[in-house]
């Protein structure tokens, strides 16, 4: 949610809102992270795309529900982009 100069409360895209939180990173973790989002995208198509913006890092996850517990996550942190599945 964004405050416009007029009071006015406008709802950010959820890409825009994923965007700002990969440039929190580093330039090349950023990068990198970018680059791993348009690889997976283009391998699982029809994923749900699900994201955690938490205080101390950032989780994206691909699966085939809204689940977490189904998807494989993505996480840029410790200056590398991880890439995880939960058991």
């Amino acid at each position: 949610m964004v405050a416009t100069r007029t009071g006015r409360v406008v709802s950010k895209s959820s890409s825009a809102q994923l965007a700002e939180c990969i440039a929190r990173y580093t330039p090349e973790i950023a990068s990198r992270a970018r680059v791993i989002l348009s690889k997976m995208r283009k391998r699982l198509p029809g994923a749900f795309e699900l994201v955690y913006d938490q205080y101390n890092a950032l989780v994206i996850g691909y699966g085939p529900s809204e689940r977490a517990s189904e998807a494989i996550c993505l996480s840029p942190r410790n200056g590398q982009a991880q890439l995880a599945r939960d058991h």
